[in-house]
């Protein structure tokens, strides 16, 4: 197995999600990493794989930032990469907003279909 996978939260305000955005893209995109990283206003979630040093090399990048220089990280190995992409994306709201946003948007679908106005 010489995978390295890493699964890790933080909470913590994220104000400049664009920029850290473009920040983790380009480092991800650099040292060949796949999966996915999500920023929230309220902190990162993030599920990545590569070889070991591109981990490794992320991390460093990651935790030089001092709001998350403390996250704690989760470790697994495998023989492939779990992912067949990168994704690093900005959540437009707090993430109980934007279930509540889904769940809202699934009902009017239904609605719709029912031939029924928007009753919410």
């Amino acid at each position: 197995m010489n995978i390295a996978n890493i699964a890790a939260y933080k909470f913590v305000a994220i104000a400049d999600r664009e920029v850290l955005r473009g920040a983790l893209l380009q480092q991800c995109t650099a040292d060949g990493l796949k999966g996915t990283i999500l920023l929230a206003p309220e902190g990162i979630n993030l599920f990545l794989a590569g070889a070991k040093l591109a981990i490794d090399d992320f991390l460093a990048v990651l935790k030089a930032d001092t709001r998350f220089a403390d996250i704690e990280v989760k470790w697994s190995w495998s023989d492939i990469v779990p992912f067949k992409r990168l994704r690093v994306l900005r959540q437009p709201a707090r993430l109980g907003d934007l279930a509540r946003t889904r769940v809202l948007a699934a009902r009017r679908a239904v609605h719709r279909r029912a031939g029924e106005a928007d009753v919410l």
